[in-house]
């Protein structure tokens, strides 16, 4: 009689299981096989699936946040594809980090000091992870408060420290050592003063030969918008306006999504790159920036501040794009680190009210954005 050679195989696999020799048979080799009713129950205790993506545990509980609850979050609140995918290998990386292996991905908190030592000791530059657990921490109360708890029972006694401003200083920490590096590059490419004077000659000139066009508003945007009436900067910007409603009473506003009010002049950006650490951009135009919007909006009807030439929200880059042509190759990036360094050199803006509408730290200032006074080449 022809032996089978797969039922041997199969026989093999549970002989090593069952007798300690094998402790786990991965999902890929029992899906590999037909297994009778009997074979399956042997094998059973012992599979492992080994798709980052399944879950183990889907009993929910007030006490607990696992893994799949950190999953439908990430789900809820990103919206890039790409970063999806990199933050669910994180919640991954955190549970093989700390050894979790029961799915409770609150568990990663239990020792929040061996956490922030296991990150520190397995990445030079820890700063990204530092900045996805501060970021699914802000969106989740429930696991706040959780890793609270275990913070507070393992703190020192003469301390009233906060988890979360403890990890938000770890990663500032971090994030200051990594852009140092860069001081030099910077340094050389951010011909700062060149650079503001000429955005605002650019803006000038568009409002001359194309008034209330949509280059003119952008340019408006990244210029003259930035500044109060008293010419106070009030908003250091990124790609903050792709995606601003216009209404006409603040009675529309929510706390989620982007708005400009055309009747008080008012800008409510709830959506931006570090909202979930700093309060909403809440701030006025100037009238004379009020009337190029409302002009803008006579000669073009539409929804939004800026829009497509063929109406609706741009895409993703569309705005950085644009921006990038209207003013002669230079991207939001430099514009915004020259505005900064503009405003520190030559204007002497205190740093806590630059820092506050920049929506970062004052060390942040110091080393990834501001070039040296001295003329730079």
């Amino acid at each position: 009689m022809v032996r089978d050679k797969y039922e041997d195989i199969k026989k093999r696999h549970i002989r090593l299981l069952t007798s300690g020799k094998k402790h786990t048979i991965s999902q890929a080799i029992v899906d590999k096989y037909k297994w009778t009713v009997d074979q399956y129950k042997a094998i059973e205790p012992y599979i492992v699936n080994n798709n980052p993506n399944c879950f183990k545990t889907m009993n929910i509980t007030q006490k607990r946040f696992t893994k799949k609850e950190a999953f439908d979050l990430l789900e809820k609140h990103v919206e890039n594809e790409t970063t999806l995918k990199n933050y669910f290998s994180r919640v991954n990386t955190f549970l093989k980090l700390m050894n979790i292996d029961n799915d409770i991905f609150s568990d990663i908190f239990i020792d929040t000091h061996a956490m922030i030592k296991t990150i520190t000791d397995t990445y030079k530059d820890p700063t990204a992870y530092f900045g996805f657990i501060l970021f699914i921490l802000s969106k989740s109360e429930k696991l706040l408060s959780i890793a609270s708890q275990h913070f507070k029972i393992n703190r020192e006694k003469d301390t009233k420290d906060d988890i979360f401003d403890v990890l938000k200083t770890k990663f500032n920490y971090f994030k200051n050592k990594r852009t140092i590096t860069d001081l030099h590059k910077r340094r050389n490419d951010l011909e700062y003063e060149r650079v503001y004077n000429q955005i605002f000659n650019i803006e000038s000139d568009i409002s001359k030969a194309d008034y209330g066009s949509t280059r003119h508003l952008v340019a408006l945007m990244y210029t003259h918008a930035l500044y109060d009436k008293d010419n106070i900067i009030h908003i250091n910007p990124r790609n903050y306006f792709r995606k601003v409603r216009l209404i006409t009473s603040d009675e529309e506003l929510n706390d989620i999504d982007n708005f400009y009010n055309t009747k008080t002049g008012r800008l409510i950006l709830n959506e931006y790159k570090t909202a979930s650490i700093y309060k909403p951009y809440d701030v006025i135009f100037t009238p004379s920036v009020q009337k190029v919007i409302n002009d803008s909006i006579k000669y073009k009807k539409r929804s939004y501040l800026i829009e497509k030439d063929t109406g609706g929200v741009m895409a993703r880059n569309s705005l950085s794009e644009l921006v990038k042509r209207i003013f002669d190759g230079y991207t939001i990036d430099t514009i915004r680190k020259s505005i900064e360094s503009y405003e520190i050199n030559v204007k002497k803006t205190n740093r806590d009210h630059l820092a506050f509408v920049s929506r970062h730290t004052i060390i942040t200032q110091e080393i990834s954005y501001l070039a040296q006074t001295t003329t730079m080449s």
